[in-house]
Formats: structure tokens, sequence, C-alpha cells
């Protein structure tokens, strides 16, 4: 919570030095992929005051996906694919969730406390929703609607502990129906429906964007120590490249 502010500020991103709340790579394509990177960044509006917490918590996984930014953008140059990143940290507000849902503001990342996300007033909560979480998602829209598409996929990253089970696989490729991405030819450990599933009650992209638009779909998910070795981006972006049909085929297009 904002100390000294009161709900007649309605806005909370009034600095020069706050980012933009979505990042377009190559927006004018005319790829039949369409990519998205929702927890790509560190971003923090000026205002918050850095959520009162210590600059090491944000760079952990609860703060962001590690990762995502490079890969989502490596990714985009290889396919030529337009990428639209979220730069804000995930804890100013998820924007990989349904609005208004459960954990969409979190109090407590990876079980250490956000001193300022506690008892938010309904202004700066709706702010963070309208003015970081709103742009991203409508900018995902938009370039969903410039030019046809006929897959999407999102890039995210995971921790090889999560909720206290060891999740082994290097990588893993989430879709409904499971009948899209092949994942065969590779000494990597990869799984398919790991290392969650889709859910409409806690996933945005694919249930909002992807499923309505009746084109196939894939949340990539990379476990983050081997996307942070060297060259670990460069590699995970080609796996994850070869999974990305080039050309637009009649069947897939809505």
């Amino acid at each position: 919570m904002l100390d000294g502010m009161e709900a007649t500020i309605a806005t909370i991103l009034p600095a020069p030095e706050d980012t933009a709340p979505a990042e377009a790579i190559d927006p004018d394509s005319d790829s039949p992929a369409m990519l998205v990177s929702e927890p790509a960044g560190q971003a923090i509006p000026a205002a918050l005051n850095r959520l009162e917490v210590a600059r090491n918590v944000i760079e952990r996984h609860c703060g962001w996906d590690i990762g995502a930014e490079n890969v989502g953008k490596l990714l985009a140059a290889r396919r030529n694919a337009p990428s639209i990143l979220q730069p804000y940290s995930r804890l100013v507000v998820k924007s990989n969730r349904p609005p208004h849902g459960e954990g969409l503001i979190p109090e407590i990342g990876d079980a250490t406390p956000i001193p300022g996300n506690r008892a938010v007033p309904t202004w700066q909560s709706k702010a963070q929703i309208d003015e970081i979480f709103s742009p991203f998602d409508q900018a995902t829209a938009e370039h969903f609607a410039r030019h046809p598409r006929c897959y999407s996929f999102s890039v995210h990253i995971f921790t090889p502990i999560f909720a206290g089970q060891s999740c082994p696989w290097h990588a893993g490729f989430v879709m409904r129906p499971m009948d899209f991405v092949q994942v065969a030819g590779s000494e990597a450990l990869l799984a398919l429906d790991k290392p969650y599933r889709i859910d409409d009650a806690s996933d945005r992209f694919t249930p909002v964007h992807a499923e309505p638009r009746n084109i196939p779909h894939c949340m990539i998910e990379i476990r983050n120590d081997p996307v942070t070795a060297d060259d670990g981006t460069g590699k995970w972006a080609a796996l994850s490249a070869a999974a990305i049909p080039e050309q637009r085929e009649s069947t897939s297009c809505p």
C-alpha cells in the first residue's frame, strides 16, 4: 500500500521512468504464429515503492519468469512471428491469470510476504488491473487481429521444485487437446501436459485468446536451470521453434 497516498490518486503509472505495459516484437508480422510471454519482466511502477520488498525477491522466480523474455524474443526472430511481452513483475499483477481471480495481486510470492500487496485499497488494485493487466491483454487481442493467426504459443518458466514436488522435466508442452506439438527426437527430458494443466480458473491466454479462435495452441514451459545455463535461451528457443510450423496450413487457420 502507498504511504501517504489516498484514494484520490487514481493512477500508478505517472512517473516518466515507468515502462509501457506491453512490448511488441515484430508487431506487423503476418506470420501464422502468435507468441506471448506474460511474466517476462521485473518492472514495478515507481509509485508502488518496489512493493516494499528487497531487490533480490523481485529477481527470483516469484518476481518474474527468468529467461522468458530472451526466449520469447529469440523464438519470435526464428519464426519471424509477432511476440507480446509483459515487462512488469508478476508481483504487481499476474497477467496470465483471469482478472479478479485469486492471487491476481499476490500477497505472498514463493513463501515470501509482499508487504506492498497487503490490504491494497480498491482504487489501487483497480489501477493495477486497468493500467498493466488490461493494456497487455488488449495488445494480445490486437495482434491476433492484425493478421490471420493459425497457431499460438505462450512462453513460461518453471522451477525444479514446485509446491514441494520435484519437476524432473527440462520442458513441458501444455495443450488442450493434447495433439498439437511433438516432442520426440531430443536429448532433453520433455513432457506433454507438464508441469501444469490448463485451467479456466487460473489461466488467461489459452481460454480467452487461443481457444475461442479455434486454433492450435501450446504453453511452452521451460525449467529455469537449463534456460539460465550458458546459451540456455538460445538452445531452448531453437528447440521450441522446431515445434512451431513455419507455413500456414489451411486446415489450421480460422
